[in-house]
C-alpha cells in the first residue's frame, strides 16, 4: 500500500506544476443555472478549473469531466444540483469515465449537493439506486479531498468498472452525508485508499451503508483497499459493508483507525463463494463499533473457501444494542463456519451471550478462534472458544436430509375437488414450481395474484408444461392481479413455472395440485394458515425442513391428520428439520404444516419418501 501512495502523489504532482488556470466565473454565471458556464470551463483544456465564490451557489444539471483536470471548488462554494433535473434514474451530477489524472479537492470549505428527497417522491421521479453525485467508471489517478457530498439519489461516491477497473484512488478528507443508497460504493478497483472522511446518516433504498465493497460481475476487481481514520455512523443498515459474490480478483482489504457508531450494524460482511474464487483478506484493526442498534459484527457464508476475517485490537461497545454483539449467519450455504479470527478484542455487552450462530440444518462453526475479553463492569473474562463450537457444532446426521424426485407421470389426485379454493399462500421467487391434476379435459382458469415486495416494477413470467417436459403454454404479466385459461387437451398432471422476480404471488384453481417443496419453496409473509401434504401408507416417519433468517423467524407445527400437533418450533430463525414420526403407519392419511406469524421470507422443505408438494386445501393434495 505504501509503493501505492508514493507512486499516486507523484501523479497529483504532475497535474500541479506548470498549470493553466481558469475561473469558472470568467466564463459566465447565472443564479438559476449556471450548467453551461461550468462545463465550458472543464471544457476549456485548462489543467486547473476553479470554481469560484460569487456569493450564491452554483447551480448545475450534470458535468461530464475530462483527464488531465484539477477541478477546485473555493473557500465557501456550494455547487448544487439543478431542481427538477436529473430525471433519467441513471443520471449523475459528476461523471468521470475512462479518466486519469483528475482532481477534485475543495478549499476550506466547500459543498457539492444534489436533492435527495426530490428524487424520493414517487410522483415527480422515477425510483431508481442511481443518481450518484461523483460516478467513476474506469479511471486511473483520481484524487478526491477536502469535501462535503451531500445527499445525491444513489451514492456520493461510485468507484466502479468500464473496460477495466478504476485503479489508483485516493479519497481524503470527504464527508459524505445524508445519501439514499451508499455513502460510497466500490464496485471494481485495484488500489484505494479512503482515509480522514466520513459517510454519514445514509438512508433511502438498501443496502442503505455508510460504505459498501459489493463488486457486480466476476470480471471486476477488488484489490488492494486501505480505509483509515474514517467515521461510519448513523447509517440505516451498516456502517461498513463488504458484499463479495466470488469474483476472482480479489484481495486484501484493511480498516484501521475507524468508528462505526450508531448504525443498524457496525461491521458487516458477506461472502457468496463459488469453487475456485479467491477468498479476500480481510484486517479490522484497532477500530471502535459502539451503540449500534443490532449487532457490532455480522458474518454472513463464512464457508470453507471464503473471506479470511481478522479483528485486532478492537473494542465492540454493545451496551445498547439490541442483539447480541457478533453474529456468524451461514443460513444462505452449506457450510461450517471458519476463517475468522479475533486478536485483542474487547467486548462491553448488554446482554449474556456476546456470539451467535445460525445456519443451516446440520452444519455448525469450526474455524474460529483468538482472544476476546468480555467486560462488564468491573468485571472481566476470556470468551471460551472452544465451548462455544462444541455447542455449534455439526451434527452429521441431519445433514442427509433428502427430498423424494417429483414425477409428474406418476402424481395423482387424492381426492376429486368439489369447490375451488381461493387462498392466500404467497410463493417468491425466480423459480417457483406448480402442479396441477387435471382428470379430464376442459378449459380452467388460474388466477395469480402478485403481492409486490420493495420497489422493482412487476413483471411476472408464467410457463405451463406437460408431464413429458414439453412447453405448452407462456405468458407474461406487469398486472398484479391476472387470469390464465388452461387448456387441458389430454388429462393427466401439468408443471407451472413462476418468476415473479422478487415479489411474491398466490395461485388459485380448481384443479387439485400445489407448490413443489422438493428443492426449498420460497415462501412470503403469512399468517395462520396451512398447507397440506399427504403421508402413504408404510411410512413410519418423516421431516419438514424449515429455513428462515436470523431476523426473519416464522412459528411452524406439523399437525396429524386429525388435527393435532405432531411436531412444531417457535420463532425459527435459522435452519430446521421438523422431525416426525407417524404413530399409525399402516394407513394413508392427510398432514398439515401450519404456518404462523411469519416476519418475511422463509422455505419449506418436504423428506423423502413424501411426494414433495405442498397443497392449499386437504381437497388439493395429491400423491404418487
Amino acid at each position: 500500500m505504501k509503493k501505492f501512495f508514493v507512486f499516486f502523489l507523484s501523479v497529483a504532482g504532475i497535474i500541479l506544476s506548470g498549470v493553466e488556470t481558469v475561473k469558472v466565473s470568467s466564463f459566465g454565471f447565472d443564479a438559476k443555472d449556471s450548467t453551461r458556464f461550468l462545463q465550458k470551463a472543464i471544457d476549456s483544456g485548462a489543467r486547473q478549473v476553479i470554481v469560484d465564490n460569487v456569493g450564491k451557489p452554483w447551480i448545475t444539471d450534470s458535468l461530464v469531466l475530462r483527464s488531465d483536470l484539477e477541478l477546485i471548488l473555493a473557500d465557501g462554494v456550494v455547487l448544487k444540483a439543478l431542481p427538477g433535473s436529473f430525471h433519467h434514474k441513471t443520471a449523475f451530477l459528476f461523471k468521470l469515465d475512462e479518466l486519469k489524472n483528475v482532481v477534485i479537492r475543495g478549499q476550506g470549505k466547500a459543498v457539492i449537493e444534489m436533492n435527495k428527497k426530490d428524487y424520493q417522491n414517487s410522483k415527480v421521479y422515477q425510483w431508481s439506486e442511481w443518481r450518484h453525485a461523483i460516478s467513476l467508471r474506469g479511471c486511473h489517478n483520481v484524487r478526491i479531498e477536502n469535501l462535503t457530498v451531500k445527499s445525491s439519489g444513489g451514492d456520493g461516491i461510485y468507484v466502479g468498472h468500464s473496460k477495466g477497473p478504476s485503479r489508483n484512488i485516493l479519497i481524503d478528507k470527504v464527508i459524505c452525508e445524508d445519501h439514499h443508497r451508499q455513502g460510497i460504493s466500490v464496485i471494481s478497483v485495484d488500489g484505494l485508499i479512503i482515509r480522514n472522511s466520513a459517510f454519514n446518516s445514509t438512508g433511502g433504498t438498501p443496502p442503505q451503508s455508510g460504505i459498501d465493497i459489493e463488486p457486480n460481475h466476476f470480471t471486476n476487481s477488488v484489490r488492494n483497499i486501505l480505509v483509515e481514520n474514517c467515521e461510519f455512523n448513523n447509517n440505516t443498515s451498516a456502517g461498513f459493508m463488504i458484499h463479495l459474490g466470488g469474483p476472482d480478483k480479489v484481495s486484501d482489504i484493511t480498516i484501521r483507525n475507524c468508528r462505526m457508531l450508531n448504525n443498524r450494524v457496525g461491521f458487516q460482511a458477506y461472502t457468496g463463494g463459488r469453487a475456485g474464487s479467491v477468498p479476500c483478506r480481510i484486517s479490522v484493526e484497532n477500530c471502535l463499533l459502539a451503540d449500534n442498534k443490532e449487532n457490532a459484527v455480522v458474518l454472513y457464508n463464512q464457508w470453507e473457501n471464503g473471506n479470511k476475517i481478522l479483528f485486532r485490537n478492537t473494542v465492540f461497545d454493545h451496551r445498547t444494542g439490541n442483539g447480541v454483539p457478533v453474529v456468524l449467519d451461514n443460513g444462505r450455504v452449506s457450510s461450517n463456519v471458519t476463517g475468522v479470527q479475533f486478536e485483542k478484542v474487547k467486548v462491553i455487552p448488554k446482554r449474556r451471550d456476546i456470539m451467535e450462530y445460525v445456519g443451516k440444518t446440520g452444519f455448525g462453526v469450526t474455524g474460529i478462534s483468538g482472544d476476546i475479553t468480555i467486560v462488564r463492569g468491573k468485571k472481566s473474562e476470556k470468551f471460551d472458544f472452544e465451548k462455544f463450537k462444541k455447542n455449534n457444532k455439526p451434527q452429521g446426521e441431519v445433514l442427509n436430509f433428502k427430498s423424494a424426485a417429483l414425477d409428474l407421470k406418476k402424481v395423482k389426485a387424492v381426492k376429486s375437488v368439489q369447490t375451488p379454493v381461493q387462498h392466500g399462500v404467497k410463493f417468491r421467487g425466480k423459480q417457483i414450481k406448480y402442479i396441477f391434476c387435471a382428470s379430464q379435459v376442459g378449459t380452467y382458469p388460474v388466477k395469480f395474484k402478485v403481492s409486490p415486495v420493495g420497489k422493482s416494477n412487476l413483471d411476472t413470467r408464467v410457463v405451463f408444461y406437460d408431464k413429458a417436459g414439453n412447453v405448452m403454454e407462456s405468458l407474461r404479466s406487469k398486472e398484479r392481479e391476472f387470469t390464465h385459461i388452461l387448456k387441458i387437451r389430454t388429462p393427466g398432471v401439468y408443471l407451472c413455472t413462476i418468476n415473479t422476480g422478487r415479489h411474491g404471488v398466490s395461485v388459485s384453481s380448481e384443479l387439485p395440485g400445489g407448490a413443489v417443496a422438493q428443492d426449498r419453496l420460497p415462501m412470503v409473509h403469512g399468517s395462520n394458515f396451512k398447507l397440506y401434504f399427504y403421508v402413504p401408507a408404510g411410512v413410519k416417519g418423516f421431516s419438514v425442513e424449515v429455513a428462515a433468517s436470523r431476523t426473519e423467524y416464522v412459528t411452524v407445527a406439523i399437525l396429524d391428520p386429525a388435527g393435532k400437533k405432531a411436531a412444531g418450533k417457535e420463532k425459527i430463525n435459522n435452519t430446521a428439520a421438523l422431525e416426525v414420526k407417524v404413530p399409525d403407519s399402516a394407513k394413508g392419511g392427510v398432514w398439515a404444516v401450519n404456518i404462523r406469524n411469519a416476519v418475511e421470507d422463509y422455505q419449506l422443505r418436504l423428506s423423502a419418501p413424501l411426494t414433495p408438494v405442498l397443497s392449499p386445501s386437504p381437497e388439493y393434495v395429491v400423491t404418487e
